[in-house]
């Protein structure tokens, strides 16, 4: 004959932790794969936000954004502007 019990040694409360267990496992799986694909999507141009004015300035002559005397200009007002305070 079958035996019937209440779930053995770990009783309710012991399935009921191994449960909350594996939805915390399986939560933080997919938060893991949600980080993974956002930081290997993300633009390069996100990085771009540490260059320098002048950086900036020579990137965009180069990239034919600009003319040479847009350029002579814009490195005219970089280099004439005071330096921003820090801190």
């Amino acid at each position: 004959m079958w035996q019937w019990s209440d779930g053995g040694m770990w009783g309710w409360g012991g399935w009921a932790v191994m449960g909350g267990r594996m939805l915390l496992l399986t939560l933080a799986a997919v938060g893991l794969v949600v980080w993974a694909v956002v930081w290997a999507t993300r633009s390069s141009t996100a990085h771009r936000s540490y260059e320098t004015a002048g950086a900036v300035l020579d990137r965009r002559l180069a990239a034919g954004e600009i003319s040479g005397d847009d350029y002579a200009e814009a490195r005219r007002l970089i280099e004439d502007r005071p330096a921003a305070p820090t801190g």
